[in-house]
């Protein structure tokens, strides 16, 4: 499905180049593609954050998380092949590095910061 911009410059006083540039076809079809894969892979992100910090302070519900993650990235490759491809690189390097040693403190982990204490760096959440 596509739709043409009818703006106010098909009057005749705008020259013709205007108009072409005004009234822009857009592809909706695939406008809301990009749209499901943006937001899929910022979903993607957030839970690969997530899933890290849960395994470096070793909860639970970290299986169930990456359970979902996996999911995840499978509807993406199952949607977007091309950019799956494209993607998955980088995700198992952005990944690798999201997590910390156990017991150790680290600024950019949504948990340790949610337990530190006044004495300190948490040893384990």
């Amino acid at each position: 499905m596509t739709t043409i911009d009818h703006t106010a410059t098909d009057h005749p006083q705008y020259p013709d180049a205007r108009r072409r540039d005004v009234a822009e076809v857009v592809d909706l079809a695939a406008h809301r593609a990009l749209r499901r894969l943006r937001r899929l892979v910022d979903a993607r992100r957030r839970l690969a954050r997530t899933v890290a910090e849960q395994r470096s302070h070793e909860l639970d519900e970290a299986r169930e998380m990456l359970d979902l993650q996996v999911t995840l990235e499978s509807l993406i490759a199952e949607e977007f092949p091309d950019e799956y491809e494209e993607l998955f690189p980088g995700w198992v390097d952005e990944d690798a590095t999201a997590e910390h040693a156990v017991g150790a403190w680290d600024v950019a982990c949504g948990i340790c910061r949610t337990v530190k204490t006044d004495s300190g760096p948490p040893s384990a959440a």
